[in-house]
């Protein structure tokens, strides 16, 4: 493929995969076909909310050795759809940065000029620009660069930034040339990007040279649309989900437009049908309309507690208000905060009015000057707002101070039977005659060592520090067994694990021990597959009749050499050994980013919570080094430095440890060692055991 030298450094392609308006399987399977018919640029953006799913065909292309990470240039950009400067632009790029699974990003770009009918988005744009360098030189971030900026923007920007933009990806094709601002970055040795090179207008197909070209160069409109942002000098940024589009795409390199051909798409230039430069006015209008903080529903209380009337809003934010009847005010509304508003009947108050905000959402859109930039939400062609649910926070008093601990976590590990509600019924019941509380489930690090070094490992075990790593002692493991045995009625799930459990020499006699006990009810080993067990652990096993393997699914990437897990479930077989295999990522997309760790972030009691209650980790409490954490995380963050609280661990160690203790422990609803977790990524897609390099 040809190359283009960029004036600040390296050739890179003269051709890119565009990635707008791409989502889920359907932007996987497109990327990763992409990079497969030789794409090597690929183009995303905060703002298509499809970064994720980029990282993760990019990861799946470079797993089976279709190109390596440094044969590829990818780009994201900073969204405006929230307010950006430095301290922003430092967060949402480490944001796109980890959405991606990348270890630094080739191209970053602001997406399109701070949205300020004011002179602050010059300031806003220089403190952007200047967090932009510090990640150059902290070799996270290769090129800087901007997007959809006019000449006016850049000049701007350059009386303060210390590098200057490698490039600005604007939309030109025949019918958008934007002379003006082509030579004015052409003078300042500014490269051009382009998007919407395919020019997609009506008209302009309808004219009859154009219906001449493709016979007289053998090759299809598209080709010769592309072969002309070549010929000019840019990169066309091209889209599709065919596979055969992509590579018919890329065949533009064997011919050359005449220069008369080129005179006449160069007369396809038009104003009639796309919008002038109003950047300030179009994208504060945009946000007005879809990304502040807007209504959804309101609910009127009588008296401030009697559900009297719902009403459901779309569109634009619902502000105070009145009431008229025959001209004369006879209901006022009046904000009194952001939750509620009042009502007034001739001015005696009769009503609240709690409100619902819409926040999270994530505006798939980019600058578009062809007039599609009003479109409403339902319209066809426009991308939809992705709103994430909210979890709602719930309290019943009966469950919550009866039910709930008996049984309240665990549930993700819980079998069929267990989710019968008569279930419940008799576990209340065994809590009353014995006061102590049932357990579904409980991970136990019989070893911080492992095998493998995932990336994007959930328990954090190659990040673990040399003084923090242990393997549980056989001795240890009988001393907290029998203690929390003590304190608990059932533990219907232990959950043997690391690191990779196997690498603990005494982990089958841990098993011996546990399955010897009736108040356990069953035992998993979580294995990744990549350690034989050895033929007397096989036949020592197979008399275990509560155990069973689980076999985390990594075969999905191809780059992993080690796993053994075929011919590990060939002897559970022989030996009649239960044993359970995960969905492949390919089956179900089911690895997702868990918190990461932020010990300095603040937040308040109610955030917290919210944040727990949607927390996968929350079903998952681990014993680990004497002590049993609200989760694995947990137990890292403590080893991070972290003060733990009392309330935020179970000291096995404590012989005064009693079964109140438990029950308080198990029915919290978050911890304050939970306020170390940062949800900015979480639950986003991942590719499955992305490994570490050796340093």
């Amino acid at each position: 493929m040809n190359n283009i030298k960029f004036k600040q450094g390296d050739y890179i392609p003269r051709i890119g995969f565009g990635t707008w308006l791409l989502a889920g399987h359907d932007c996987i399977n497109a990327v990763y076909e992409a990079i497969k018919a030789g794409y090597r640029i690929i183009d995303t953006a905060e703002g298509y909310a499809n970064e994720a799913e980029v990282g993760y065909a990019i990861a799946k292309a470079i797993s089976e050795g279709i190109c390596k990470r440094d044969e590829l240039f990818i780009t994201t950009k900073l969204s405006v759809h929230h307010p950006i400067g430095y301290e922003n632009t430092l967060h949402y790029f480490e944001k796109s940065l980890k959405n991606l699974n990348l270890d630094y990003i080739d191209l970053y770009l602001i997406h399109y000029p701070n949205s300020q009918a004011d002179d602050s988005w010059k300031t806003l744009n220089a403190e952007t620009w200047r967090a932009m360098e510090q990640l150059h030189e902290e070799g996270k971030l290769r090129y800087l660069g901007c997007s959809n900026f006019m000449p006016y923007h850049i000049k701007e920007l350059l009386k303060t930034a210390k590098i200057k933009p490698v490039c600005n990806q604007i939309e030109l094709n025949p019918a958008w040339q934007q002379e003006y601002v082509v030579e004015y970055c052409r003078e300042n040795d500014i490269n051009l990007i382009a998007w919407r090179p395919l020019m997609s207008r009506p008209w302009a197909m309808e004219k009859d040279f154009m219906k001449e070209l493709p016979a007289k160069y053998n090759k299809s409109i598209q080709q010769i649309l592309l072969r002309w942002s070549i010929q000019k000098g840019y990169i066309p940024l091209t889209r599709s989900t065919k596979p055969n589009r992509m590579k018919e795409n890329m065949e533009i390199f064997d011919f050359e437009l005449t220069q008369e051909d080129m005179d006449k798409l160069d007369s396809l230039q038009c104003s009639t049908d796309v919008i002038s430069d109003n950047s300030h006015v179009l994208w504060s209008l945009w946000e007005q309309v879809l990304n502040k903080e807007y209504l959804r529903k309101e609910k009127v209380k009588l008296f401030g507690f009697l559900p009297f009337i719902k009403i459901k809003h779309f569109g634009k934010p619902v502000y105070k208000s009145k009431y008229y009847l025959l001209g004369i005010p006879v209901l006022k509304r009046k904000i009194i905060d952001k939750a509620w508003d009042k009502l007034y009947l001739f001015g005696i108050g009769i009503a609240k009015i709690k409100k619902y905000y819409e926040q999270d959402k994530v505006v798939s859109w980019i600058p578009d000057y062809s007039g599609e930039a009003t479109k409403s939400e339902t319209n066809k062609q426009t991308v939809p707002v992705k709103t994430r649910k909210k979890t709602k926070i719930k309290f019943n008093w009966f469950t919550d101070k009866i039910v709930n601990p008996t049984i309240f976590r665990g549930e993700f590990w819980q079998e069929n039977y267990q989710k019968n509600p008569f279930f419940k019924l008799y576990l209340f019941s065994r809590y009353l005659l014995k006061r102590k509380i049932s357990i579904p489930s409980l991970d136990i690090h019989i070893t911080t060592h492992c095998s493998l070094k995932c990336k994007n490992c959930s328990h954090m075990i190659p990040y673990y520090k040399p003084e923090n790593q242990h393997t549980m002692t056989l001795e240890e493991f009988k001393s907290n067994i029998d203690s929390i045995l003590r304190n608990v009625d059932i533990v219907y799930n232990i959950n043997v694990l690391g690191g990779e459990p196997l690498l603990n020499k005494e982990m089958v006699d841990m098993l011996e021990y546990a399955n010897s006990k009736k108040q356990i009810k069953g035992l998993r080993i979580h294995t990744n597959g990549t350690i034989m067990p050895d033929e007397e652990d096989f036949l020592r096993i197979k008399n275990l009749n509560k155990v069973c393997f689980y076999f985390s699914n990594y075969s999905g990437n191809k780059s992993i050499k080690i796993i053994k897990q075929e011919q590990i479930i060939e002897k559970l077989k022989e030996y009649n050994i239960k044993y359970f295999v995960e969905m492949s990522s390919e089956e179900n997309r089911s690895w997702c980013r868990m918190p990461d760790v932020d010990i300095e972030q603040n937040i308040s009691d109610d955030q917290n919570i919210r944040q727990y209650l949607r927390c996968n980790f929350r079903y998952c409490p681990c014993l680990s080094n004497n002590k049993i954490y609200p989760c694995a995380l947990a137990k890292y963050i403590a080893d991070s430095g972290y003060n733990l609280k009392d309330t935020d661990y179970i000291d096995l160690t404590n012989k005064n440890t009693s079964a109140k203790d438990y029950i308080n422990f198990y029915k919290a609803n978050s911890y304050e060692i939970c306020k170390c977790c940062n949800f900015d990524n979480y639950g986003s897609i991942l590719f499955p055991a992305i490994q570490l390099d050796k340093s």
